[in-house]
Parts: C-alpha cells; sequence; structure tokens
C-alpha cells in the first residue's frame, strides 16, 4: 500500500490531483475559503436553519437511553458553510463493550428474516413520516441542495 502523504491525509496521487486543481485559488482566511467554496460548489442548501426538536441528549445502547460516561461532545458541521449545526455524545470504548455484554447473543444476524422484515417496514414508515425533516437534516449535515436530499431520503 502507498504512505500516505502526511501533511493532507491523501495517498500522494491525489495530493497531486488536489494540488492541480485548487492551485489558482488564492485565499487567505478560512471563513473566506468555506464560502469561497461554496458559491463555487453551484449549489445553495436554501436551509440556513432547522428547528427539530431532540428528545434526548443521551446514547442509545442496548434498547436505552443512557447518560454518557464523558460529557464530551462532538460538533456535526456543515461542510458547506463550516458551520455548527448541532452536536452529538460521545461514547466510550466502556459504554461500547457494556452494550456487546447486555446483548448476550442476541444479535441482529441470529433473528429470522420475518423477525427482521418487520422492524425494516417499521423503520421504512416513520422514514417516510418524516422524510421532510429528515431531507433537511440531510442537506445541513451533507452540505448538499434540499432537492438532492430529499432524493437521497426517498
Amino acid at each position: 500500500m502507498a504512505e500516505t502523504d502526511r501533511t493532507s491525509g491523501f495517498y500522494p496521487m491525489a495530493s497531486l490531483i488536489k494540488l492541480k486543481y485548487m492551485k489558482n485559488i488564492n485565499i487567505k482566511h478560512k471563513s473566506q475559503s468555506s464560502q469561497f467554496l461554496h458559491q463555487q460548489s453551484g449549489h445553495n442548501s436554501n436551509i440556513t436553519e432547522i428547528a427539530i426538536p431532540v428528545p434526548n441528549r443521551q446514547l442509545f445502547i442496548s434498547s436505552e437511553w443512557r447518560e454518557p460516561v464523558l460529557k464530551k461532545r462532538i460538533p456535526i458541521i456543515n461542510p458547506s458553510t463550516e458551520e455548527i449545526i448541532g452536536d452529538i455524545p460521545a461514547a466510550t470504548e466502556k459504554m461500547w463493550s457494556l452494550r456487546w455484554k447486555q446483548n448476550k447473543g442476541r444479535d441482529w444476524a441470529f433473528t429470522s428474516g420475518a423477525f427482521r422484515a418487520k422492524y425494516l417496514r417499521a423503520i421504512a414508515a416513520k422514514i417516510t413520516e418524516r422524510k421532510s425533516e429528515l431531507a433537511k437534516l440531510e442537506a445541513l449535515d451533507c452540505g448538499k441542495p434540499l432537492d438532492e436530499a430529499a432524493w437521497d431520503i426517498a
């Protein structure tokens, strides 16, 4: 495997391609950078903010909402504008191992097709029911146009 270019996080060939296409961009400040790239992207999500109630600020582990051990939160960033649009609780390795311990082998892979189908259909129904909200969140989270996000959710 090729060694990674540690300065950019890309493999060497990708770095060359990146430099080739980025060499004419002269940006002085990060805030100018995000605005410039947003304008040059050719799209606008048309969403500046969305108010969706977050029912819980905990972690959902083993079918239960649990308080995170750490009070640390991970920011969710709109890549189109580089704005922080929300945050999620950070989980620890200990919390994940708790999940596996409590699962006691009742893994999704060992359930019947009928059991899985029941849950997947219920999830699909909820997604369809909340398509508009989910599309707005997808547009903000991915920095994409609302129409494209709605198509992705459909």
